[in-house]
């Protein structure tokens, strides 16, 4: 059996068409038609593969997507994008709670929104402060706001931060914050993660988006970067270990 695959009997588009069957050869599109042609061009060793009349489309391109940021602490995240209640995502804080180091951060950075929830609302400081436990917790929802319990709270304070909090009417901090200098500050309280950490987070975080058709990603950069930051991408590509496409635009220092 040879390292050429064709797939056979699907509805296939190529970008100019649709065709019933494609030639595989070193990772790249040889022959592309019907069926018993691209056979014929990749020769009787081909591996064939019947998708029964399934939709095959070229790998998708997310042209704006923050994978080399968010891969750096991907298995340190605890990740809301398929919650439908704001109590299935508090029971994963208090899971993650369960199994890290004491005082370490809990963090839930964006992949989710209140309109998502049955509740239609996201959590508040003693919803979180509960399921938190002895750890500071953050949760994050896109760049509009993210709230903090009682002692993720306090971490910041303590930083000599104090802009961007939402005060209630007897002026106390509700936890919640808002603005990219405020996000900045938090996000710079958190744990760095070993540069073994980062590439295990690298290639979890590519292998979730290869398993929703994600082949290739455009990566802005973003605040919160410095060149280290890059050190996890670069040693998968040196290893050819990389399994995306990745076109960067580095930025650092807060840009």
């Amino acid at each position: 059996m040879g390292d050429d695959v064709v797939l056979v009997n699907g509805r296939i588009w190529t970008g100019r068409g649709e065709v019933s069957a494609v030639g595989i050869r070193d990772g790249r599109v040889a022959a592309a038609g019907e069926s018993g042609e691209v056979r014929d061009r990749l020769g009787n060793d081909s591996t064939v593969v019947d998708v029964e009349g399934r939709r095959v489309i070229p790998g998708l391109i997310d042209s704006h997507i923050h994978v080399v940021r968010a891969g750096l602490t991907w298995n340190q995240t605890v990740r809301w994008d398929d919650i439908a209640d704001l109590e299935t995502g508090l029971g994963r804080v208090r899971e993650a709670a369960g199994s890290a180091p004491p005082g370490t951060w809990i963090r839930v950075l964006g992949g989710w929104h209140p309109g998502m929830l049955a509740e239609g609302r996201g959590p508040t400081r003693r919803e979180l402060d509960k399921a938190g436990g002895d750890h500071p917790v953050y949760v994050q929802l896109l760049y509009e706001e993210g709230v903090l319990n009682g002692k993720g709270l306090k971490r910041l304070q303590g930083s000599g931060w104090d802009q961007g909090l939402d005060l209630d009417d007897r002026g106390e901090a509700t936890g919640r914050i808002s603005g990219a200098p405020a996000f900045r500050a938090v996000l710079s309280l958190f744990e760095e993660p070993s540069l073994d950490e980062s590439i295990e987070g690298t290639e979890a975080l590519m292998s979730d988006l290869l398993s929703h058709g994600v082949t290739g990603v455009v990566d802005p950069g973003g605040f919160g970067m410095t060149p280290q930051s890059y050190d996890a991408l670069f040693r998968l590509w040196r290893n050819e270990k990389l399994p995306l496409r990745v076109r960067c635009g580095p930025s650092h220092g807060g840009q």
